[in-house]
Formats: structure tokens, C-alpha cells, sequence
């Protein structure tokens, strides 16, 4: 911003002030000017240079920068006026970096972080948003002197540096002295293949690991690589002797680590050492027989983890009654297959399902599928095995287990692998898996019969789907089938492997290598899964620090381990009922009497105010805690929490006090708001009380910004003294104050007519206008505006796209339309304008026709689309583009009512209102088409009915439930459903009509 810009809108801001009731005076409209760019270097010399300008801002500038304050033309003026010694000394105003962006920082306070060094300020800082790419051109020098490995850091974050940028950046921290820059430049994505080759032989083996994993890692570079790995591992095998835990567990997991190496540390008196020589591939005669000679279980199941481990070892093995034995044993991969029938019909139900994910024999899996199941699951494991290793088994049925392998259930059932094998396996394997399937087991596919025949008949396979970014969707990684986990487990990458080891169905044998895996976090999130057999609980107790051997004890499977130092693990108890909870109990005094569980759940549903003010006194903070998720509170119990000795508690009170009278809440809020921080931000979020509203105001702008029952004179006050955006937030949120809302509209709009900050963002007050006049009144204003910057606009579309959504009939609207469907806009420009036009003319149209699949998308869900335009389109190789022309032309409906793809289908199924095309649809085996018929507000009751009996998905009677057409009787015969959730839905709609015919009745009577 010039001077002259800054002072033309003080001037514009003092001129409008004089016809408010609130007068501004120049030197107002200064500071506040001043104060919204003081990032500005002309902008502070502008602002000195007035007569008017206040003493207390150039004497704040004074001290972070006197030589440039000084060389100011009024500075001798400054230095002689009677005020400016008390100016000085007034103590500096608190800039944290954590509340600002750097665009909103002054230079000189940037300058001044620097100059101390101020290396926690400056990390806040490159953490904001806000930070661009002029940021960096200003400073960026500055911060790479420094060669901080919290600034390198946070500057490798930053993804506004252009790769040609960076790239010389992370050519000089790739000779950081800190491994953590090291291991960030090696993991870049801007880095450069020559940067890579020298971090392949980083001293830090985790640096060297990641380096060679990167997918711009030098082909060429792979000897180098080879080479320095041989003498590693050379270099660690020279001090073998020496080496601890934490370098030999990685280490031991190597199928090349050598057999002499492997008696040498079995000779150590560490059992976590022996375990993982005795399990080794590699590990001699002799010590596999020292083994198995042992008393242990748990040194034996080591042994018959070891897949060389010889026939006659295995035969001794399996006469074993263990479980810990025999639960190694079904995993070893070299098990034969008459010890593997022995192991089928093992009494424990874990040993046979684990033996299920590592067999391919049919004998063994029908003898495992004969067995019986939990009784308290609706289908157990064995009855959905017994499905998929039938040859029988119709294609249907075989899809909908690819859908059971890939379902958490609530009680517990754990799906193991195998049944994604065997559905890989099945000679009638749907095509819709083939994808996923050819993927995750290729091997298994390739073997398949029914796809062998299928590719000597010539007929095409689909793609295997693309690997997920798996990083990316960490808590989404249990929605995976097993089968698909499993990949993850064998991954290299640490992060991969804490989130894919606690997964209930994948193949536990891999869980056993990662015992070698020195990580805390890994440990830990294996303690506490409670599906694995005791030796695997032993191994994790010796491994671990405090903090896993702390989820052991907290995991029920798992209990009263102890250290091998202190005598024999006694064994892990077996998985029993759970006894009955006790019932909670009030004492003599008021007290609540009940375990942990109970008191929690009682606490967040109970509705006794003297239960919850028991409650409120628990000595446990999460029973307090479970009080705040209540959606109210009597004024009682919040005021008792407002005195909790937990901040997070007292935080959640404000909440509540907004649904009290003010003379009831004031005091409360008075006393919370003394304790400033978290809590009096709260206040400003929620408070109804004006007078604690205008008191806030200054120090908690930002959070009354959000609050929807502002005062209107504070609300003035964020008109006059607050940014473009944030008057927005409060006019959008003070729509119902009529006087604001005009108000608000005229001064945005008078600020987009002088260009003020951003005019783009004042687009967004037609959305404050009162009426539909007001409205049309705004709207010429801005069309105007728009004839005249029509350019910026048109490469602003997700500005300008809501607002031309709104009035899409609008003359003025349309035009701009026809200006973004140019050749001169951008790509995503012209795609939404197509979506939005009404006048489509045939340059256009053939334009977007040969243009990219967007263009056609948008196209085909304009419903302004002429008849020989939807006629090319309806043919479209793409089905998105047909699912879009499908939702609302009628004129094709019967055209695609049978398409090839499901999307198209279930399009058509949602919006057709023709009952025959619906009848049609029923047919449809595809349940996404079927529950899209369950969504079609055309469908009469009869059509819902028939969805019903078709027996199809829960998700579809679940939608049928919901749907206002549906009849009585058929929500009676939906509260007879096998699904929980479709008869608690039913059971709640049936309320729901219940309570709306009661409240009808109510007048009339």
C-alpha cells in the first residue's frame, strides 16, 4: 500500500464517520489505519509525517526502530514535544506472534525477533497461515543464518516455496548438524536426486533408510547404496558383543544375519535377545535343541515361529498341550499339512482362527468352519467361512463377505484374514472385487480359476486400484479389510506400522516381528490388543519401558504379568464373561457409590439435578468430565463446575450459562472471566450480557466475532474499528438485527466503491441485506463493479461463485457467466460457469465438449442444456458425466435406466419421479442403486414397502425408515429387522409422527 492509498482511506473512513452516530476524529481514523497496516514501511512514514498522529504509536515504533523513526523529516518536532518523554515510557504494547500473522507483525518487530534471536517467537510466526512468499523474500536470509533446526524445520513445511527455491535451501540443510533437518530433507519432495545420493550414506541409519525409499532416488546411486549397507552391517557385526537391544532389534530382523552371529548372542543372559535368535530363519541345530529343551513356553513357541525349523522339531512340538505352541505353530508358514488338520480341531478358538489366515488347504479350513462359533454374534466366523470355501456358493454371497471382512463389529467378533483369501480364491470372485483384489493378493488372483478362464475367453480384467495414500488416512486404516492391513504391516515405515498393527483382522504373525522393533509408541499400541496368546504379553513385558509394561496391566488379557527376573509369567487368564456391572448407589451423604464405568454413563445421561451435583463432586475428572456432554445443565451443577479444579471443565461452562437469565449468569461469568486465558475467550464465544460484551471488547475482538448474540453497540464497534472479513462474520451472524444488517451492507459497500483492503470479499453482503429490494438495490451496485474488474473476477471464481449462485437469474450475474466461459479464463473458471449458465451458446458448448472431463461434467448438470448437446453426452465414456446428466433429464431417463454403470443408475434412481423406471430400479441388484431409491422423494409407499421385502442391505431398509412416504405397516415390520440400527430408526420416526399428529390435534380440539 502507497501513502497515498492510506491516506485516502482515512479519508474515506473520516468522511463516512461524520454520518454515523458515533463521530470518528482524524486522529481516530489515523491510529486505526495505522494499526490495520503497520507492516508498511511507507505506511509508518506516512503516519509520523501527520500533525495528528498519536505520540504513544511513533514512540512504539520509536523503540523497536530508532534509526528509522529518527530519520524522519517531524522528528526533530517529535524529540522536543512536552508529551513524547511520557510517551516512551509507557509500557510496550503485547504483540504475540501466536495471535497475528506476519502480515499483520510490523517490520520492525520481525527485525527485532530476529535481532535477539527469538527463536520460540519466530517458530509461532512461520507457523501462521498467513506467511507468503513476500514473507520469505523479506526475511528468508535472515532465518537460514540462523541454522536453527526448529526454524529449517518449519521453513521445509512451508509448500509456497517453489521447488526451484527450495531446492538449493535443502541442498544446505542436507549438511545439517541435526538429524531431524537431515531426516525432513531426505523425505522432501523438492529434493534433488544428488541430494539424495549423499543422504543414502548418512551415519543416522533412519536418514540412510528414507533417502534410498524416495521416489527420486537415483537408479544409478544403488551400488553406492549396496556398498555402504555391506559394511553397516560389516561394521556391526565386528562389535556384536557390544551391541544393546535397541541397535539388534532391527538388526536381528534381517533374513541375512549369519549363524555364527546368531550363537554368539544366544549365549547372552537376555531372554528378549534369545527369543528373537531362536525365531530367526538362520539359527543352528544346536540352538533350535537348546530351545526346545528349555522349560519355558515361551522359548519353545520361539522355535516354532523359526520357518526352517525341521519336520521332526515340528511333530515334537505339536504333541505340545500350549497354546502358546500351538498358536506359533499355525502361523509358521512350513507347517505341514497333516499337522495343520491336528491344529484345526485345537480346543482354543484363537489358535484355529489364527491356523485359518496361513492355510490354503480345504481340509483344514472345513475343519475349522465345523467348529463351532461364538454364540452371542449374529454370524459367527466359522459360518462365513463355510460360505466362502464352498465352490457352490453363488456370487452374491461371496460379495456381501468382502463386506463382512471389512466390518468392526461392536461385539467383538474378530474377522480374521482368511476370509479375504478365500473370497480371492473362489472360482466366482464378483468382477466389482477383481480391482482391489488384484492389488492387495495378486498372487492369489493369478491362481484363481474363474479368473484364468475368464482371460482364456479374452475378456478384459479391471485395473488394480491404486495404493491409498496411507499416511494421509491414519484413522481411517480400520475401515480396511485385513487382507489389505496386512501390506501396511510389511511396510518399512515406522509410522505405517503403528498405524496398521492394531487392526482386529490382520494376520497376527506379523505382529511378531514387530516385537523386534525398538519403538515405544509400536510397544505400546501392541500391549494393548487383546487377541494374542501369553508369550506374545511375556516378550512385550521385557521389551517394553514403564509405559507399555503400564498397558499391560491396564489390558485384561494381559494381567498379573511379571518380570522373568522375578520367577515364572504365570499365565494369562482366559477370556471369561464379563461379570455384571454394579449398580450405582447414593450413600448417606449424597455420594454417588459405583465403579468407574458406571458413574461416567450415569453422568452423561442422567437428568436428577441431586444426582449430578454428586456427581459434579466425583473424585474422578472423567465422571466430572462426562457432565459436560450433556446438551444442558441445571444452573446448580454449572455453577459448581464453574469452580473445577480441571480448566477443560470450567472452559466448557460459558456453554451452559448462555441458556440462563442474565442475572443468574452474571456472577458466574464475572468470576470465570477473571481468570482470563481459554476461559474468558469462552465467555466472549457465548455471553448474552452486553455490559461483559463491551467490556471484552479491545482484548477478545476475535472471539466476539463469532458470538451470535452480539449487543448492536458493540456490534458498531467491530463496523467501524474491525476488518473487511470480520464485518462480515458478525453481519452474517446478526442477520435478524435489520438495522445492523443495512448498515453493515451500505458501509461494505461503500468501502468496495473507494477499493478499499480487498473489494472482492464485499461480494459476500448481499448475504446481510434485509429484504429482496435491498438486495436487488446491492446487486446493481456490484454488477457495476464487476463491468469494471472484470478480469480480476473471472480468476476469482470461488469468490464470485456464491454470490452468482444466489441470483443466477440475474441480467448482471448472467453476463458475468458469459465473460468466465471465454477462452481467456482459467480452467476451473469456465467449468463452473457452464454448471451455472443459461445462456449456453454452441461455440461454447463444442469448446467444452473437446475439452477435459470437467468441462463435460459441468456441462451435463446444467439443466439450461440443449437437447443435441445432451444427446452427445449421454453416450460419454465417463459415468460422472452421465450420472450428471442423469439427475435431472427426464427426456434420457429411459436411455439410462439400464447404463452399465452403478453411479448413473443411482443418479436416476434419487430424482426419477416415473413409477415405471422406478419398478425398473427395484430389480437392480447394486445396493447403492437401491439405496438411492430409498432417498427418491417421488416414491410412493408401495415402492417403499417393496424395498423392504426385497431383504436388501440395512442401509437401504435404514433409508426406508426415514422416508416420509413410508406406511405404518411398513415401519411396524421394520421393528421386527435383524439390524439394531433399523429398528431403533423405526422405533424413533413412529415416535416422531406420533408426537406431530398429537401436536395437530392439540388446536383443532
Amino acid at each position: 500500500m502507497t501513502a497515498e492509498e492510506f491516506l485516502n482511506i482515512v479519508k474515506i473512513s473520516q468522511e463516512y464517520s461524520q454520518d454515523t452516530r458515533q463521530e470518528k476524529t482524524i486522529a481516530q481514523q489515523l491510529n486505526f489505519s495505522y494499526e490495520i497496516h503497520w507492516h508498511d514501511w511507507n505506511v509508518i512514514a506516512t503516519f509520523i509525517a501527520q500533525p495528528d498522529a498519536d505520540l504513544a504509536l511513533i514512540a512504539e515504533a520509536w523503540r523497536f526502530a530508532p534509526a528509522f523513526v529518527e530519520a524522519q523529516p517531524r522528528w526533530t518536532a517529535l524529540s522536543q514535544h512536552p508529551d513524547w518523554a511520557a510517551a516512551v515510557a509507557q509500557p510496550q504494547r503485547a504483540m504475540p506472534p501466536s495471535r497475528h500473522g506476519w502480515g499483520g507483525l510490523p517490520a520492525f518487530f520481525i527485525a527485532q525477533l530476529i535481532a535477539e534471536k527469538n527463536i520460540k517467537s519466530l517458530c509461532l510466526v512461520l507457523e501462521s497461515h498467513t506467511v507468503d512468499r513476500g514473507f520469505f523474500e523479506r526475511w528468508g536470509e535472515d532465518l537460514l543464518a540462523f541454522g536453527h533446526q526448529s526454524i529449517d524445520l518449519r521453513i521445509m513445511e512451508q509448500h509456497i516455496i517453489s521447488a526451484e527455491r527450495m531446492r538449493p535451501i535443502l541442498d544446505k540443510f542436507a549438511t545439517s548438524k541435526y538429524a531431524t533437518v537431515r531426516l525432513a530433507v531426505a523425505r522432501h519432495e523438492h529434493v534433488s536426486p544428488e541430494t539424495l545420493r549423499l543422504l543414502c550414506t548418512d551415519r543416522d541409519e533412519k536418514i540412510a533408510r528414507a533417502a534410498a525409499a524416495h521416489k527420486l532416488f537415483p537408479q544409478d546411486a544403488l551400488d553406492v547404496l549396496a556398498q555402504h549397507e555391506e559394511e553397516r552391517q560389516g561394521e556391526r557385526l565386528d562389535r556384536l558383543e557390544t551391541l544393546g537391544w535397541k541397535e539388534l532389534g532391527d538388526f536381528l530382523g534381517n533374513p541375512g544375519f549369519p549363524q555364527e552371529g546368531l550363537d554368539i548372542l544366544a549365549a547372552r543372559d537376555d531372554a528378549a535377545i534369545r527369543f528373537a535368535c531362536a525365531m530367526h530363519p538362520n539359527a543352528s541345530d544346536a540352538l533350535l535343541q537348546a530351545t526346545l529343551a528349555a522349560p519355558e513356553d515361551w522359548r519353545k513357541a520361539a522355535a516354532a515361529l523359526n520357518p526352517a525349523l525341521p519336520p521332526a522339531m515340528m511333530e515334537q512340538l505339536a504333541a505340545s498341550d500350549s497354546v502358546d505352541i500351538a498358536f506359533a505353530l499355525a502361523g509358521n508358514a512350513a507347517l505341514p499339512e497333516a499337522l495343520q488338520v491336528r491344529l484345526a480341531s485345537h480346543p482354543s478358538r484363537m489358535v484355529r482362527l489364527h491356523l485359518a489366515d496361513h492355510s490354503s488347504s480345504h481340509a483344514v479350513l472345513s475343519l475349522i468352519a465345523a467348529q463351532p462359533g461364538r454364540e452371542d454374534v449374529h454370524t459367527s466366523f466359522e459360518q462365513l467361512l463355510a460360505v466362502a470355501i464352498d465352490p457352490a456358493s453363488p456370487a452374491s454371497k461371496i460379495g456381501n463377505l468382502q463386506a463382512a471382512t471389512n466390518t468392526k463389529r461392536s461385539n467383538g467378533e474378530a474377522l480374521a484374514s482368511s476370509l479375504g483369501y478365500a473370497v480371492a480364491r473362489h472360482p466366482k470372485v464378483p468382477e466389482k472385487l477383481l480391482g482391489k483384489m488384484r492389488h492387495a493378493l495378486p498372487e492369489l488372483i493369478a491362481a484363481n480359476p474363474g479368473v484364468k478362464l475368464r482371460m482364456l475367453e479374452g475378456l478384459p480384467l479391471p485395473e488394480p486400484e491404486p495404493i491409498p495414500d496411507w499416511k494421509m488416512n491414519g484413522p481411517e486404516v480400520a475401515k480396511y479389510p485385513g487382507y489389505a492391513i496386512n501390506e501396511l504391516l510389511r511396510s518399512k515405515e515406522l509410522s505405517v506400522q503403528r498405524m496398521a498393527c492394531d487392526h482386529i483382522g490382520c494376520d497376527k504373525a506379523l505382529l511378531l516381528p514387530l516385537l523386534l522393533v525398538p519403538d515405544t509408541v509400536l510397544l505400546k499400541k501392541l500391549a494393548q490388543r487383546t487377541d494374542m496368546p501369553r508369550f506374545f504379553y511375556e516378550m512385550l513385558w521385557l521389551l517394553g519401558g514403564e509405559s507399555v509394561k503400564a498397558a499391560l496391566k491396564a489390558n485384561k488379557a494381559a494381567c498379573r504379568l511379571g518380570a522373568f527376573q522375578d520367577g515364572p509369567a504365570v499365565a494369562v487368564a482366559a477370556a471369561a464373561a464379563a461379570a455384571p456391572a454394579s449398580q450405582v448407589k447414593v450413600d448417606a451423604r449424597g455420594g454417588i457409590k459405583g465403579n468407574k464405568k458406571d458413574r461416567i454413563a450415569l453422568a452423561a445421561s442422567s437428568t436428577d439435578e441431586a444426582v449430578l451435583l454428586a456427581l459434579a463432586t466425583d473424585k474422578l475428572g472423567e465422571v466430572r468430565d462426562a457432565l459436560t456432554r450433556q446438551a444442558a445443565l441445571p444452573l446448580a451443577v454449572v455453577a459448581l463446575l464453574s469452580r473445577d479444579t480441571e480448566q477443560d471443565i470450567r472452559r466448557q461452562m460459558p456453554g451452559y450459562l448462555a441458556h440462563f437469565p442474565l442475572e443468574q449468569s452474571e456472577a458466574i461469568e464475572r468470576t470465570l472471566l477473571g481468570e482470563g486465558g481459554g476461559i474468558a475467550e469462552r465467555i466472549a464465544e457465548c455471553t448474552r450480557n452486553p455490559v461483559l460484551q463491551q467490556h471484552l471488547v479491545g482484548s477478545y475482538d476475535r472471539q466476539l466475532a463469532y458470538n451470535d448474540h452480539l449487543a448492536p453497540a458493540v456490534a458498531e464497534h467491530f463496523l467501524y474499528h474491525a476488518s473487511i472479513d470480520t464485518v462480515q462474520r458478525v453481519a452474517a451472524n446478526l442477520e435478524g438485527q435489520l438495522a445492523f444488517s443495512r448498515k453493515a451492507a451500505d458501509f461494505l459497500l461503500q468501502m468496495l466503491d473507494h477499493r478499499r483492503d480487498d473489494p472482492l470479499a464485499s461480494l459476500r453482503v448481499l448475504y446481510s441485506a434485509p429484504d429482496e429490494e435491498q438486495q436487488r438495490h446491492h446487486l446493481a451496485r456490484v454488477a457495476d463493479y464487476l463491468a469494471l474488474e472484470g478480469d480480476r473476477i473471472e480468476n476469482t471464481y470461488y469468490v464470485t461463485q456464491c454470490i452468482i449462485e444466489r441470483f443466477v437469474d440475474d441480467a448482471g450475474m448472467q453476463a458475468l457467466i458469459a465473460r468466465c466461459l471465454g477462452p481467456q479464463t482459467n480452467e476451473e473458471n469456465r467449468h463452473w460457469a457452464a454448471r451455472l449458465s443459461t445462456r449456453l451458446d454452441d461455440d461454447v458448448i463444442a469448446r467444452l465438449l473437446q475439452g477435459a472431463s470437467g468441462g463435460r461434467e459441468a456441462l451435463a448438470g446444467n439443466p439450461a442444456l440443449p437437447e443435441h448437446a445432451a444427446d452427445v453426452l449421454k453416450n460419454d465414456p465417463l459415468p460422472e458425466v452421465r450420472a450428471a446428466l442423469a439427475a435431472w433429464n427426464t427426456r434420457l431417463a429411459s436411455h439410462f435406466v439400464g447404463d452399465a454403470s452403478e453411479e448413473v443408475r443411482a443418479a436416476l434412481a434419487r430424482t426419477t419421479g416415473e413409477v415405471a423406471l422406478q419398478r425398473q430400479l427395484l430389480a437392480d441388484k447394486q445396493e447403492q442403486v437401491l439405496a438411492a431409491l430409498a432417498d427418491n422423494p417421488h416414491c410412493d409407499s408401495a415402492m417403499m414397502a417393496a424395498l423392504v421385502a426385497a431383504n436388501r442391505n440395512y442401509a437401504v431398509r435404514s433409508r426406508v425408515a426415514g422416508h416420509p412416504a413410508t406406511s405404518p405397516d411398513t415401519l411396524k415390520l421394520l421393528l421386527q429387522d435383524r439390524h439394531a440400527h433399523v429398528r431403533a430408526y423405526a422405533a424413533a420416526v413412529i415416535e416422531q409422527r406420533a408426537a406431530q399428529a398429537e401436536a395437530h390435534s392439540q388446536p383443532s380440539a
